[in-house]
C-alpha cells in the first residue's frame, strides 16, 4: 500500500497526461504511461528507493591507510589464485610519507554548500591513460600522483606493479600534482568504471574486512567525472558506532529544483524540526576542521561538500552535475518519500506506433505501384490517346 502511494505520487509529478497506476491482485503494481519517450528515465523513477543519508567522510589520507592494508591482503589472494605460493608481499607505494599531515590539509576555499572542484585535468589524464596507453615498459607513476612519491616502485613495469599492488594500481589518488600533497576534496581517488567490480569484490571480502575499521564504508560517486562515463570517484565514509549514518533522509520535509549563480541545477532540501536541530549540531561540529559531509542517495554519493560553517536553518543542497530533468526527478522522488522495500520491474512492454507506421508505408507503396501500372496500361492499350489521357490526368491532379 505504501509503495503504491509513493509510486503514484512520483508518477503524478512526472508530467505525463493521464497516467494509469493500478494495484493488481497478485501483489504487483501496473504502471502505464502514455507518451513517454525516455523509458530509462521511467525505470529510474520507479526503482529508486530514495534512501537518503548524510555521512561523515574520512579524509583521503586517512582512507589511504585502509586501502593500503587491504591491498596487501588482496595481493596475497591474487597470487594464490595464480598458483604462486609466495606469501611475501612487495611494499606498497609509501605515499603517506610524501604527503602533508592532517594539520596542513584543512580546506580553506570551499563554500559551505558547494562541492570542491577536484577533477584536475592532469590527474584525470593520468588515470585515463593508465589502462589505455600503457605498455610493459611504462612505470607505475602513470597511475598515482607524482613520481617522487613512488621511489619504491618506480623501476617496476605496469604489469609488475599491478600484480604487487592490485588495488592501488587501479586507483588514481586524489593528489594535487603541483604540490604533491593530498587534495582538500573528500574523495579518496578516481577509478575506471570497468575496475569497480574488482574493488567491490575485494573490499567486501571477509579477510579484507578484518583489517578495516568496522565503521568504514566505501561508496562510489553517483555520476562519472568524465562525459564518457569511464571514471568514478571512490569515497570512504565513516559510520556511527551503531553502523548508521549521521542523519537519515526521513527528516527531509521538502525538495525543489534551483539554479546556482553559475547556472548549474541543484536540489534544495528543507528539513523538519527534528532534522533542523540535528543538522545544526552536525554541521557545527564538522565546521571546526572543515570536514566533509557526504550526501548519499541509494548508496551513491551525490556530493560531499566541506562544511565551512554551521547551518542552522535545516536547508542544504545536493549537487551532481544535474540536467534540469535530473534535478526535477530527484526533487520529486525526495518529496514523494522513501520506499521501505525496493521495487523490481518484473515485466515490461513498450507499445509504440510501429504497426500503424508500417500500414501507412504499405499503403503508400501500393498506391504508387497501382498508379504506375494504370499509366503503363493506358499507354500500351490506347497508344497516343492513352498518352493524352495520362497527361490530362496529371494536369488535373
Amino acid at each position: 500500500e505504501r509503495t503504491y502511494k509513493i509510486l503514484k505520487t512520483r508518477i503524478d509529478q512526472f508530467g505525463v497526461t493521464q497516467p494509469n497506476v493500478q494495484r493488481l491482485d497478485n501483489g504487483r503494481i501496473l504502471v502505464e504511461l502514455p507518451g513517454v519517450d525516455d523509458p530509462d528515465r521511467v525505470r529510474k523513477i520507479l526503482q529508486s528507493s530514495a534512501k537518503l543519508e548524510f555521512w561523515e567522510v574520512y579524509r583521503n589520507y586517512e582512507a589511504y591507510k585502509f586501502l593500503e592494508a587491504a591491498d596487501k591482503i588482496v595481493s596475497r589472494k591474487e597470487r594464490a589464485l595464480k598458483g604462486d605460493d609466495s606469501t611475501s608481499s612487495a611494499p606498497a607505494a609509501n605515499l603517506a610519507s610524501a604527503l602533508e599531515d592532517d594539520t596542513n590539509t584543512a580546506s580553506d576555499s570551499t563554500a559551505t554548500i558547494e562541492t570542491p572542484d577536484t577533477a584536475e585535468d592532469s590527474l584525470m589524464a593520468a588515470l585515463a591513460n593508465a589502462n589505455t596507453n600503457t605498455s610493459e615498459d611504462d612505470s607505475a607513476d602513470n597511475l598515482l600522483g607524482d613520481s617522487s612519491a613512488l621511489d619504491s616502485t618506480s623501476q617496476l613495469t605496469e604489469s609488475q606493479y599491478r600484480e604487487q599492488n592490485p588495488l592501488l594500481s587501479r586507483i588514481s589518488l586524489s593528489i594535487n600534482r603541483e604540490t604533491n600533497n593530498w587534495s582538500k576534496a573528500a574523495e579518496l581517488g578516481y577509478v575506471l568504471s570497468k575496475d569497480t567490480a574488482f574493488f567491490i569484490k575485494y573490499l567486501n571480502d571477509p579477510d579484507v574486512q578484518e583489517v578495516l575499521p568496522s565503521n568504514v564504508r566505501f561508496k562510489w560517486s553517483y555520476k562519472s567525472t568524465d562525459d564518457d562515463g569511464l571514471v568514478l570517484q571512490l569515497f570512504a565514509l565513516k559510520s556511527k558506532q551503531d553502523g548508521r549514518p549521521l542523519l537519515e533522509g526521513d527528516v527531509v520535509s521538502g525538495a525543489m529544483t534551483t539554479i546556482d549563480p553559475n547556472g548549474d541545477f541543484k536540489v534544495s532540501m528543507t528539513m523538519n524540526k527534528e532534522g533542523t536541530k540535528a543538522w545544526k549540531i552536525i554541521t557545527a561540529r564538522a565546521a571546526v576542521n572543515q570536514d566533509a559531509i557526504a550526501i548519499v542517495l541509494d548508496d551513491k554519493v551525490y556530493s560531499a561538500p566541506n562544511v565551512q560553517g554551521e547551518i542552522p536553518n535545516g536547508r542544504s543542497e545536493i549537487y551532481g552535475n544535474f540536467t534540469n530533468t535530473d534535478a526535477d526527478d530527484l526533487s520529486n522522488i525526495l518529496k514523494a518519500g522513501r520506499l521501505d522495500a525496493p521495487t523490481r520491474i518484473v515485466e515490461e512492454s513498450v507499445v509504440g506506433p510501429s504497426l500503424g507506421q508500417a500500414a501507412i508505408n504499405s499503403g503508400l507503396r501500393s498506391l504508387a505501384l497501382g498508379f504506375m501500372l494504370v499509366i503503363v496500361f493506358m499507354i500500351l492499350y490506347y497508344s497516343k490517346a492513352g498518352i493524352y489521357a495520362v497527361a490530362a490526368l496529371l494536369a488535373n491532379l
